[in-house]
């Protein structure tokens, strides 16, 4: 009885972690996009190679949340990708 309790508590913990970051780190880009008047956000900085790659990585991750929040709540939608080489 207790395991059965468990594992969905256990996957709303996730779930909820799961928005929780991508709503603190789009507050936090969505602020530092606004000091520099980028239209759309970046999750990191994209000074370097190394972010841009990052940068993809926060991209997938929250890709469905993106998503959701452009489609059906009207978010800001982020900065088109920079797949350009910084040297």
């Amino acid at each position: 009885m207790a395991r059965s309790r468990t594992i969905p508590i256990l996957l709303a913990a996730l779930a909820l972690a799961y928005v929780g970051s991508y709503g603190a780190f789009k507050i936090r880009a969505i602020r530092i996009a606004r000091t520099y008047e980028i239209k759309g956000y970046y999750f990191v900085g994209i000074l370097d190679d190394e972010s841009i790659a990052r940068e993809r990585i926060f991209r997938r991750f929250y890709a469905p949340l993106i998503w959701c929040d452009v489609t059906l709540l009207r978010g800001e939608r982020p900065a088109p990708p920079a797949d350009r080489e910084l040297r």
